[in-house]
C-alpha cells in the first residue's frame, strides 16, 4: 500500500463565495495545517443566514489513474472570529463533487488542528471532483457586523493501492492506437526468453528494422 499526502493546490472560485481576501493575507498554495504563522483571511458575507464558501483544490496527479483508493485523511486549521450559533458558525467537510464525505469538523475561534477520515468507496477517477469545502453561516444576530474566516491550511492523505509503473513501458501500434505490452520475449540460443530489463532491452548502437 502506497501513501501520499497533499496540500492546497488551488481554489475553486466557483464553489466559493465570500465578500473578499484581506490583501495582507492572501489565499496562497501550500498552506498546510502545520503553519502557525502564515494564513490566509476572508471575509465573510453579511446579513442574517448568509452563507460564505471556500473551496480547497489539491493536485492527486501523483496517485496513479488505475490505483484503488482505501482511504483518505484531512487535516485542517482554521477558525472564525466568532463562534455562537447566533452570529456565526462554521464546518468543513471533503466533498466529491456534490456528495459530502465523512462527518463535518466543527471550527472554533481557536486555530487548532483537526482530522477527519472517509473509508474509500469510490474509484481513483472520483478523486479529481474532492474539494475540502469550508462554510460559514451567519446568525440571526450582529448580521451585518463584520467577522472572518482564518485558513491556516489543510493536508489531505491518500493511502492506495496499486496502479502505475514503476519503470519504463513499450508500447506498440494496434490497428493504429498505441496500447502498452505486458510482456516481451526474446529468443536467446533458440528458446524464447522472457524479459524483464525493458530498460536496456534494446541498443543504441543498433539500427533495428520492421521484419
Amino acid at each position: 500500500m502506497a501513501s501520499v499526502t497533499l496540500v492546497p493546490a488551488g481554489y475553486d472560485g466557483q464553489r466559493s463565495s465570500y465578500i473578499s481576501v484581506d490583501t495582507s493575507y492572501p489565499l496562497s498554495n501550500g498552506l498546510t495545517s502545520a503553519s502557525s504563522d502564515t494564513f490566509a483571511v476572508l471575509n465573510l458575507n453579511k446579513g442574517g443566514g448568509a452563507v460564505s464558501k471556500l473551496a480547497v483544490k489539491f493536485d492527486v496527479s501523483k496517485i496513479p489513474t488505475d490505483a484503488k483508493v482505501n482511504s483518505i485523511s484531512c487535516k485542517i486549521k482554521a477558525r472564525i472570529s466568532n463562534a455562537s450559533p447566533y452570529i456565526l458558525s462554521g464546518v468543513a467537510q471533503l466533498y466529491c463533487g456534490t456528495a459530502g464525505l465523512s462527518g463535518e469538523i466543527e471550527l472554533g475561534t481557536s486555530p487548532v488542528a483537526q482530522t477527519f477520515n472517509d473509508t474509500g468507496w469510490w474509484d481513483r477517477e472520483s478523486l479529481d471532483d474532492l474539494i475540502l469545502l469550508i462554510t460559514c453561516t451567519r446568525g440571526s444576530l450582529s448580521a451585518n457586523n463584520s467577522h472572518t474566516l482564518r485558513f491556516y491550511g489543510a493536508d489531505l492523505t491518500v493511502d492506495y493501492t496499486g496502479g502505475g509503473s514503476s519503470g519504463p513501458v513499450l508500447s506498440t501500434k494496434v490497428n493504429d492506437s498505441w496500447v502498452n505490452v505486458s510482456k516481451v520475449y526474446k529468443k536467446v540460443n533458440g528458446i524464447w526468453v522472457e524479459q524483464s530489463d525493458i530498460a536496456n532491452l534494446f541498443s543504441t548502437d543498433t539500427n533495428y528494422v520492421k521484419g
